[in-house]
């Protein structure tokens, strides 16, 4: 009896959130039941929410060696490989949930796993079979629409935010992503139209306020963009690429001390930056001799701005920052 109700009481607790209690009270039910998968499930899931993937696959797995019937204890071990970047074995996991119960959350999950190994066509198969199961689910047109500006058809990734949005009109990220497939269609005007919706909805959403920044630099409104930087700025102080792109948009003013100012501030941020920045310094007529040297590295890897490189020909214009996918239910 007593065993019983510390499994009732971890469930109660995980219920409630309280995740390290729950973990606690099947600690101790395991220490007399150390056979019950659906508690190693439990202990599992938990651990999951509590953000301790390696000890959710652990038992998760012990759970399933139990007993492999445990649909949802495939989905649990495979979200928590996919967060540890284990996107092949949360795809084989994911299989083998959708193999045992057909589920529209499950499918999107599988979607999100190919999407983060950069295969779009699957990852867009899944999210059709999400649709096709749950046509009114506003987050399995968002990753699509996702997983469609990341393999280049713009159009495509309009139309599916289009319908996130007429779905649920106030979901933030189909804006800025919305915006974002805008922009690289050359319509600037709308990407910054989407932005403007985005921060009514959030007034404080940093990626639109940099977003918007970016937009108004290639439009040519350079003031309107260092107004924007300078809100990401003061939001968060150590957001390199808008420092980076505050002092490009300073140089466009012809104002090369704060262009150099911004430039080492991102320096001293991210000594990374070196290889893209030298250049702008190079620009300005700055010396880069006495700025922390670090290996070069491609600026697309640290710099995945709107914001092209004007100074040398034939230079990577390097792509926004997309808002990540969501994970669906959680």
């Amino acid at each position: 009896m007593k065993t019983k109700k510390l499994c009732k009481q971890g469930l109660q607790r995980a219920e409630q959130g309280d995740y390290v209690g729950a973990i606690e009270r099947f600690d101790q039910f395991l220490q007399e039941n150390p056979q019950d998968a659906d508690t190693y499930y439990n202990r599992g899931l938990a651990c999951y929410c509590a953000g301790n993937y390696q000890q959710a696959i652990l038992d998760l797995s012990r759970s399933l060696r139990l007993d492999s019937s445990l649909t949802n204890a495939y989905i649990s071990r495979g979200n928590a490989q996919r967060h540890l970047g284990n996107n092949q074995r949360a795809i084989d996991d994911l299989t083998q949930a959708i193999h045992h119960h057909p589920n529209p959350a499950v499918y999107n999950d599988r979607g999100l796993a190919y999407s983060n190994l950069g295969d779009y066509p699957s990852a867009i198969g899944d999210f059709n079979q999400a649709l096709a199961l749950d046509p009114s689910n506003h987050k399995f047109y968002y990753n699509r629409g996702r997983a469609l500006y990341l393999s280049g058809d713009k159009l495509g990734a309009i139309e599916d935010f289009n319908c996130t949005l007429e779905v649920n009109r106030d979901y933030t990220k189909a804006y800025i992503n919305r915006g974002l497939a805008y922009h690289y269609l050359g319509e600037g005007q709308r990407a910054i139209g989407d932005y403007n919706k985005a921060l009514q909805i959030e007034s404080h959403n940093i990626y639109a306020y940099y977003n918007r920044g970016c937009a108004w630099h290639l439009l040519g409104e350079y003031a309107a963009a260092i107004a924007d930087f300078d809100r990401v700025l003061h939001i968060d102080p150590n957001y390199v690429k808008a420092q980076v792109n505050r002092g490009l948009t300073r140089y466009k003013l012809a104002d090369h001390k704060g262009a150099t100012d911004d430039i080492a501030e991102a320096l001293r941020l991210d000594p990374k930056t070196y290889g893209q920045v030298t250049q702008i310094l190079a620009a300005i007529g700055t010396s880069a001799a006495t700025t922390p040297q670090a290996t070069p590295n491609p600026a697309h890897i640290y710099f995945n701005t709107t914001l092209s490189n004007p100074w040398e020909k034939g230079s990577q214009s390097a792509q926004p920052a997309l808002y990540d996918g969501e994970l669906m239910g959680e």
